[in-house]
């Protein structure tokens, strides 16, 4: 059903809230999103859209994605996107403006003078695309959804990008709650480290701490399937694999595979002044790039800072981080 004014729009956008919610509700997180994704795409109609959780590397120059799943597009899309990410100004737009929705038609001039870009839409037959990106300020990862449409689709119109910012929101919120309750872990300590996979060794999450200890043992790991090592010891749950400095236990979680990685010798850490520095600064209402520019960082160095901020003092969203501190300044 497509919405032709914007009394329409707010009952489509409504039953498709109350759909997410039923979903939320019904389905194990492991089937969720997909199927969040799927009443998006039908509520906004595109032919193909896929989404993940992403992160901007040490270098600031270029991003990464873990878990990524598709509708209508096949897995090499991965790998073929990691070869024009930091070179795609619509990518670099996205991750830059977190929580603001992003279009373009491939036929834009800035898109047409790079080959490359245009080999990549021909090959999977996009025309249009609207995409938008959201920070989870616990875990310093940024989920991402991207849609198409091809030659034969009309151009994302205003209505359907305000539709699917919402859509976006909730299907994120409602995630990340579920995810949670999945785990049956309070602590944002164990969110950061753990991981969720199919019994295929198709990751559903990955804490970045995870993904830190994986990547400094396999570091071509590509961030959608754990190492065939682990996987294979998915017939021997449960069980502990021991790597240097640190160690993975895995464990049958219903139907899926939990891991969780454990470094082995490395207690606490108090927050380094410049950690906190950038947690101040950013509860006083900075942004990441603002705090980047001030202490002269990275945004990815700056992600880090206030992660460990948020593990440190034990807190999960910037409220909490600015009662933590100063209640800790008075104290």
């Amino acid at each position: 059903m497509k919405a032709t004014n914007d009394l329409d729009a707010i009952e489509l956008l409504s039953n498709c809230l109350l759909g997410l919610g039923r979903l939320a509700r019904d389905l194990p997180v492991a089937e969720f999103l997909l199927h969040g994704a799927r009443l998006a795409v039908e509520t906004i109609g595109c032919q193909s859209v896929w989404w993940g959780l992403a992160f901007e590397t040490k270098s600031g120059k270029a991003f990464d994605i873990l878990q990524a799943d598709f509708i209508g597009l096949p897995e090499s899309l991965v790998k073929d996107w990691r070869r024009i990410a930091t070179i795609d100004p619509f990518v670099q737009e996205m991750m830059q403006s977190l929580g603001q929705v992003k279009r373009v038609l491939i036929d834009e001039d800035r898109i047409k003078s790079v080959p490359v870009l245009t080999e990549f839409a021909e090959r999977y037959g996009i025309r249009h695309v609207m995409g938008m990106c959201l920070d989870e300020e616990a875990t310093g990862q940024s989920f991402f959804m991207v849609m198409y449409r091809g030659s034969a689709g009309p151009g994302f119109s205003d209505q359907e990008a305000m539709m699917f910012r919402h859509l976006m929101k909730h299907i994120v919120q409602l995630w990340y709650f579920s995810l949670q309750n999945e785990l049956g872990r309070n602590s944002i300590k164990d969110i950061l480290r753990v991981a969720l996979a199919r019994p295929d060794g198709q990751l559903l999450y990955a804490g970045p701490e995870f993904c830190e200890v994986i990547q400094a043992k396999w570091p071509q790991w590509d961030g959608i399937t754990l190492p065939a090592v682990l996987v294979d010891h998915f017939s021997q749950l449960p069980c502990t694999v021991r790597l240097a400095g640190a160690s993975i236990e895995l464990f049958a979680h219903g139907d899926q595979i939990q891991l969780c990685a454990v470094r082995r010798g490395d207690p606490a850490q108090k927050l380094s002044p410049r950690e906190q520095r950038a947690a101040y600064l950013f509860a006083s209402g900075l942004t990441y790039k603002e705090i980047a520019r001030q202490l002269l960082l990275s945004p990815a160095t700056v992600r880090t800072y206030l992660r460990n901020a948020y593990v440190h003092l034990g807190v999960s969203n910037k409220v909490q981080l600015s009662n933590s501190l100063q209640s800790k300044s008075s104290s």
